[in-house]
């Protein structure tokens, strides 16, 4: 059966944990594009030509946290 998430879009401050994240989700044959920081997400769906299948958040960043980017996306 195909999968049905294609492209996911993690956001993590912390890189060990985006790098893990995209390890474990590789597997799956997705296509993972990492960002850094909730500015850096909406700078990416507001420039990516399609938005991803799925969108991971941490929740705990400086500046704007993933529930900040929640509350900002369009």
């Amino acid at each position: 059966m195909e999968s049905v998430i294609k492209r996911i879009l993690v956001c993590d401050d912390v890189a060990d944990n985006s790098f893990l994240l995209k390890t474990i989700l590789q597997a799956s044959d997705c296509l993972i594009e990492i960002v850094d920081s909730g500015a850096a997400v909406l700078d990416w769906l507001e420039t990516a030509p399609n938005p991803p299948d799925l969108l991971i958040l941490d929740v705990m960043m400086p500046k704007m946290d993933g529930f900040e980017v929640v509350r900002h996306l369009p």
